[in-house]
């Protein structure tokens, strides 16, 4: 329910926000995030957190918990790596905090922490739609410059990743998306 209420409703933020603490202290003392935790609920918070981007209150909080959020959402990035909804919902979200650095011209050391989790899911997603929405995120995230491409390809081997997707899935919108992500590379 409340990955819905943070769909539509701007009042979330306020109504469970007490304090010192928000939603996102809320979900992380549930331990959801826990790699240990069954995959579906890891998954639901996710998707909560995916849709806080839908009001301006929950971007408010998103990108001022971003370091908190990531922290809970990387360990996921390996152990729910077969669980397709979990991993889709983590590319969705790192989807919208990719246009929420372009759009507000964000931290530029959030976008490369950022950068580096969207290369390590490439590096490991199998599922189709996963892939796409991860090299969504990372093409995203390259707009903002020549200096994050030049690090995605030095510090996180971009272009080994990048021909890896291109081989894990023959489907057009991800060779389509690989074409655009090398012109802006260059490549």
């Amino acid at each position: 329910m409340i990955r819905l209420l943070a769909l539509a409703s701007p009042a979330l933020v306020q109504h469970t926000s007490s304090g010192a603490d928000t939603i996102i202290d809320t979900l992380a003392a549930s331990d959801v995030f826990n790699p240990s935790s069954p995959p579906n609920n890891a998954m639901l918070a996710v998707r909560t957190l995916a849709n806080l981007f839908h009001t301006s209150e929950g971007r408010l909080i998103v990108d001022g918990d971003f370091d908190k959020i990531q922290q809970l959402v990387e360990p996921l990035i390996t152990s729910g790596a077969k669980h397709r909804n979990l991993i889709i919902a983590i590319t969705t979200l790192y989807i919208n905090y990719s246009v929420l650095f372009t759009s507000s011209e964000g931290d530029m050391n959030h976008a490369l922490t950022l950068m580096q989790d969207v290369t390590a899911l490439m590096g490991g997603v199998e599922d189709s739609e996963a892939l796409y929405r991860s090299l969504v995120a990372a093409g995203t995230i390259m707009s903002l410059g020549a200096d994050l491409r030049d690090a995605a390809r030095e510090a996180f081997d971009f272009d080994k990743v990048l021909a890896r997707a291109e081989k894990v899935s023959p489907e057009p919108r991800i060779k389509n998306v690989v074409k655009e992500i090398k012109d802006e590379l260059g490549a």
